[in-house]
């Protein structure tokens, strides 16, 4: 199987399928309200790892990059 993104968060312009990918379902069912996403993966320690939809957590973004 060859896996091209995570969770269907890929924009749905290059999306592979004609199916409508999970953020915009999010979207539409009005559960989120912008088409934001953020992901923290630690693979030292797991149980830390996260993703948020919607928005980002503002701690983890570093303002000089």
């Amino acid at each position: 199987m060859n896996i091209g993104g995570i969770l269907g968060l890929s924009f749905q312009q290059i999306a592979r399928n004609p199916y409508q990918n999970f953020i915009n379902t999010l979207i539409n069912e009005k559960i989120i309200s912008k088409y934001r996403f953020g992901l923290k993966l630690n693979f030292k320690d797991p149980e830390t790892s996260f993703i948020t939809f919607g928005g980002i957590d503002h701690q983890y973004i570093d303002p000089e990059n």
